[in-house]
């Protein structure tokens, strides 16, 4: 898998998300907030660790 499709993943994931958070916040309830904390943050910080982890991974060393 390449760089590009590795942060195009992630991105998706990032962007699915900020959605989930978006519709977490429409309902005024109070469990709106635990909603959006306990959905929506999840899986922005899974979004936003697979792309720092696929700057990293595919480093070449400039030895070979």
């Amino acid at each position: 898998m390449t760089v590009e499709a590795k942060i195009r993943r992630a991105s998706l994931i990032i962007a699915a998300g900020l959605f989930l958070q978006f519709l977490s916040l429409l309902p005024l309830h109070p469990l709106a907030f635990i909603a959006f904390v306990g959905i929506g943050v999840p899986v922005m910080a899974v979004g936003v660790i697979l792309f720092l982890l696929s700057l990293v991974s595919d480093a070449e060393p400039s030895g070979k």
